[in-house]
């Protein structure tokens, strides 16, 4: 009775990923297929004991590797960001869409504080200048229940750092003001929210839905990102 020859090499599971053990040492996974590529980073990314860069040659393998590891991962204790691609051609005569423009601004001011989690991105998006993260940081806002708030001097905030003042909020970066209340789609958040005032003072925050116009849900606060990801002063 033959027995089965021993191969030279180690056979490895893709739930325990080689992962390298010096800088500058290559570690190279071969033979995956399908989903297995979310399933080994995925489980790379638990053994890394910092944030993890996932570079992929174009924006629809980004997209397929993050429905990969949404399905693997536990995004509690190992939470997954995207960098996603402008998707404009140079010298385009509009912009990129508002919703790209939240989800990347999200992503990086979210990186200075990521201790262990996974970023997805593409190699053409990381080959673009990236606003500095002082930025982000000198032009947030938190509102909370109970802060004073002039709307006027609100409103000149808002535009200052590229909101649109338009009639009623449908999509990220815009803003409305009808007397005491302001509707106002901050970018980063997955909802609008509205944000009623007692004279200087607000007195609640809901979400709302954007087609109906109707309240969803109270909001003990809410960070306001910055609508550009560059400045809009002198």
């Amino acid at each position: 009775m033959s027995s089965t020859p021993t191969p030279d090499f180690p056979l490895h599971s893709p739930l325990l990923p080689v992962l390298p053990e010096k800088p500058g040492e290559r570690v190279q996974w071969g033979h995956l297929y399908g989903s297995s590529y979310g399933l080994i980073t995925s489980a790379a990314a638990e053994k890394h004991c910092g944030p993890v860069l996932l570079v992929t040659p174009d924006t629809a393998t980004a997209q397929r590797l993050e429905y990969a590891l949404h399905f693997y991962t536990d995004e509690k204790a190992l939470p997954i960001l995207t960098f996603p691609d402008w998707e404009t051609l140079p010298y385009d005569i509009f912009s990129p869409h508002q919703d790209i423009i939240s989800e990347r601004l999200t992503t990086l001011y979210k990186l200075p504080a990521l201790e262990k989690g996974i970023v997805i991105t593409s190699a053409q998006t990381l080959m673009q200048r990236l606003c500095p993260s002082s930025y982000l940081q000198a032009n947030s806002l938190m509102l909370d229940i109970g802060q004073q708030l002039n709307l006027d001097n609100m409103r000149r905030q808002l535009e200052h750092a590229g909101y649109n003042c338009v009639s009623s909020v449908v999509e990220h970066g815009e803003f409305a003001v009808r007397g005491s209340l302001l509707d106002l789609y901050p970018m980063g958040s997955s909802k609008p929210l509205r944000i009623e005032l007692f004279d200087d003072e607000i007195e609640s925050i809901r979400s709302f839905d954007p087609e109906t116009q109707r309240s969803i849900e109270n909001v003990d606060n809410v960070r306001l990102l910055p609508a550009r990801e560059f400045p809009l002063n002198k």
